[in-house]
């Protein structure tokens, strides 16, 4: 049985035994508050059914991906299918927009070139969609602008559209990819604070099943879990069931203070910089609703090494995808020509 199933029966066998309770001690008392439970029950369904009807109707874009490109894993919570590949469709309204496919390599990577697993290779590209290429031809994606800038620096794409911190994490963890990488670019974006806190919202949108990784702020640990559910079954099993109301998913519910979540955020940056034996670069970019607010990156660049970090905020990946490629590409092989001197 599933922990947001279990939590929900609790609640309901709670709720019986303070009602039968309060039937037992006064039947007047208990059906005034009868009657109020059963009036806000009803108010909350009428604004859940005009919500969830707005939420539907708002959305006129939608994306379509036909076939997959990952499988789950334990360790990595998901992995990419080496020679998998996937066509998206954009649709606006009920019409196809545009159409793209991606493939990826017998490595499991997205890439037009052949790549050998015994070579070292100047740079390990890690990220999200945007490093990926979610919307871009194959050439048009920041490793291969890379390439093209200079031939003579070995890149590798290996980034996949859901490589929250998290699942980056666990990649540091498996002892593999700094050994064949010079050095290793990781493109982070806010959202990363709700990744590694585990947030409601990245809950509902990644589920339990996802790499965990327990911070203790004030002790500066940080254990390695199977999953969300392993020491955080309570929380995470709320967070599933709150999440499957569009009211409480509007109003949003934040588990952690914001200096809380910056403290873990920058734990989890050092232990994986301390993991890649210093070559690691966390690439800072900005999503479309969540930016980082440069106060808060001015303290977070205060706590590592100026060679740990580069700041992209000022590339809008939204308004064009290849220029936000090219510029990356751009940036990335002047900050691993000043570390290698290559």
């Amino acid at each position: 049985m599933n922990i947001e199933i279990k939590i929900a029966l609790c609640f309901l066998f709670l709720w019986l035994a303070v009602n039968i309770g309060l039937y037992l001690f006064s039947k007047f008392i208990f059906k005034r508050i009868f009657i109020f439970q059963i009036g806000l029950l009803f108010s909350f369904f009428i604004v859940e059914t005009v919500i969830s009807k707005l939420e539907n109707n708002s959305s006129s874009i939608s994306h379509v991906f036909d076939g997959g490109l990952y499988r789950v894993d334990y360790f990595f919570g998901h992995v990419p299918v080496a020679k998998s590949s996937v066509n998206h469709t954009v649709y606006y309204e009920d019409s196809i927009t545009c159409e793209y496919n991606y493939t990826l390599d017998q490595h499991g990577y997205r890439s037009n070139r052949q790549f050998s697993k015994d070579k070292s290779y100047d740079l390990g590209i890690f990220g999200q969609k945007e490093v990926f290429g979610l919307g871009l031809h194959i050439d048009s994606t920041i490793t291969e602008c890379i390439v093209r800038s200079n031939p003579a620096v070995l890149a590798q794409n290996r980034a996949y559209i859901h490589q929250d911190l998290n699942y980056f994490l666990a990649i540091m963890d498996s002892l593999k990819p700094y050994l064949a990488h010079k050095r290793i670019y990781y493109f982070i974006s806010k959202s990363a604070l709700e990744a590694i806190n585990y947030s409601f919202d990245y809950i509902n949108q990644r589920g339990a099943k996802a790499p965990y990784y327990q911070i203790q702020s004030r002790s500066h640990s940080i254990i390695r879990r199977s999953n969300g559910l392993e020491g955080n079954s309570v929380r995470v099993g709320l967070s599933i069931l709150l999440g499957r109301s569009y009211l409480i998913n509007k109003i949003g519910l934040d588990w952690e203070g914001q200096k809380e979540k910056y403290d873990k955020l920058l734990i989890a940056m050092n232990y994986a910089i301390e993991k890649s034996n210093g070559s690691l670069c966390f690439v800072f970019i900005d999503e479309k609703n969540s930016k980082w607010k440069q106060s808060d990156l001015a303290m977070i660049k205060s706590q590592i090494k100026p060679s740990n970090y580069l700041d992209c905020t000022s590339i809008d990946f939204y308004r064009d995808k290849a220029k936000f490629a090219k510029l990356c590409a751009i940036a990335v092989l002047k900050n691993f020509q000043k570390h290698s001197n290559k």
